[in-house]
């Protein structure tokens, strides 16, 4: 019969009742009901690089309106160009710290425009006509996040309630005389996010929308019901997707704007998981598109996890980068993602490696990907169950080519008897070598338990994608 085996990351406070675990696999809903089972799980994507740019830590990036791809690396902008070669743009002053980008038009016609970064101590701007590069002095005040809401620039300032925008079609500030301030709870704005056209001026206790007036002189209010009492819990853990604002509270629950409210979509397990890192400040979260999937990534990096919700399926799952000296897993390295010349590319704030994000790459830049699924309980009232049999339902005779590795790809399995909290020895079975399609993944006589937790996992370069499992049981009579 079958058993429930495919299923989303949710181990929460009590492992002996949930424990499930969901690592570099996501899931796909089969939609037609003739489907061999309803969910499937499928492998996250690898890395190949694709670049290595400028000297220093990757901070922030851009792709502008005419697909030109700008990157910001230790304290160099740069950009990087489809051959793989690149062209400095400018020096900054800093040398590492994220850093957030804005393009507006600088021209009613939109033939030219100008791109402007921040990292909380200077403004920079890049006319892409003129190709000129040029520090912000003056009246510019400095701050952390930018975007562009008809065709001004706004920016937060450092530690304050106030936002400044720019004159239109330019970066010319007037921080005396341009700006505006959230005043529901007058907490200092730590990110500004664009939906709709709509600013959204996340505070660190409170959110507010303000709207387009239309006016030269006062281009934006504050909406009438845009008040949101719940904040960020850092600078750069919100992110956009699908035209929807998602981002983590300052109370450590993750919310995605519906219209002018809030909607939790963190599940207890999720809530556990944040409440157990402790430090969330410097998470940073966000989003990309992936064969009708889209994903939000919010990356803890001092708290060396990453949790993946996705927008489609509303589930969710964890994804994790393989540390060859101690055999575990780290958070996963990348923290930043942009679709660009048809392909995604993915940076990592660790290096100055750009990578390409694919299905088709089964490796992190040659490194192994450590996949787990740890399935639901199955038990019977208490009641002592004899296992006769065990099968994974998945994809099979997947092996690569002889001579490498995952030739003979292998599924390891273990199980645990007291509810999931210590697990017996892994028992190696293949899942096929190429071509050998009717292989069977699965083993006999496994013994008793009155409370069995399944655990599998896979490190082979391979394709996986797992469909159910199956078990032959017996129940204890009397």
């Amino acid at each position: 019969m079958k058993c429930s085996f495919i299923g989303p990351v949710f181990k929460g406070r009590a492992i002996g009742v949930d424990g499930q675990e969901c690592t570099n696999f996501y899931l796909e809903q089969n939609m037609i009901p003739e489907s061999k089972s309803p969910w499937s799980l499928i492998g996250t994507p690898g890395l190949e690089l694709f670049a290595q740019v400028g000297n220093g830590l990757f901070r922030g990036w851009i792709v502008s309106a005419r697909e030109r791809l700008l990157i910001a690396v230790g304290n160099q902008l740069l950009e990087l160009f489809p051959d793989r070669s690149t062209k400095i743009i400018g020096l900054l002053k800093t040398f590492k710290g994220p850093m957030t980008f804005a393009e507006i038009q600088t021209s009613a016609e939109g033939y030219s425009s100008q791109i402007m970064c921040v990292d909380g101590v200077a403004g920079y701007v890049y006319d892409t006509a003129a190709s000129t590069f040029t520090q912000l002095t003056g009246d510019y005040q400095a701050g952390t996040s930018i975007v562009a809401v008809g065709n001004r620039f706004i920016q937060n300032i450092n530690d304050t309630a106030k936002a400044i925008y720019s004159e239109p079609y330019s970066a010319t500030f007037h921080a005396g005389l341009n700006y505006i301030v959230a005043e529901g709870l007058a907490d200092p704005i730590v990110s500004i996010q664009t939906i709709n056209n709509e600013l959204w001026l996340i505070g660190s206790k409170s959110t507010e929308i303000w709207t387009q007036t239309g006016l030269l002189d006062n281009p934006y209010a504050r909406s009438s019901v845009g008040f949101v009492n719940t904040g960020a819990a850092g600078k750069y853990c919100s992110a956009t997707a699908n035209n929807q604002l998602l981002w983590i509270g300052n109370n450590k629950t993750v919310w995605q704007a519906s219209g002018y409210l809030p909607a939790r979509i963190s599940t207890h397990a999720i809530e556990y998981i944040i409440g157990q890192i402790g430090d969330i400040s410097d998470c940073i979260a966000y989003s990309y598109q992936q064969e009708g999937h889209q994903f939000v990534i919010f990356n803890f990096v001092s708290g060396n996890r990453t949790l993946v919700y996705d927008l489609i399926t509303g589930m969710w799952h964890e994804r994790a980068s393989f540390e060859k000296m101690t055999g575990e897993n780290n958070r996963h390295r990348v923290t930043s993602a942009v679709a660009w010349q048809g392909m995604t590319l993915a940076a990592d704030t660790g290096n100055n490696n750009i990578y390409s994000m694919s299905l088709d790459n089964r490796t992190d830049n040659g490194e192994i990907i450590k996949r787990i699924r740890v399935a639901p309980h199955i038990h019977e009232d208490r009641k002592r169950l004899f296992f006769n049999e065990f099968e994974i339902d998945m994809l099979r005779g997947v092996g690569l080519l002889p001579t490498a590795q995952g030739e003979d790809p292998q599924v390891m399995l273990s199980w645990s008897n007291d509810g999931g909290y210590t697990y017996g020895n892994e028992h190696w079975i293949t899942a096929g070598r190429i071509g050998k399609r009717l292989t069977r993944i699965h083993m006999h006589r496994l013994g008793m338990s009155r409370d069995r937790v399944f655990k599998a996992v896979f490190t082979d370069p391979v394709k996986w994608l797992l469909i159910d499992a199956r078990i032959d049981a017996k129940i204890e009579v009397g």
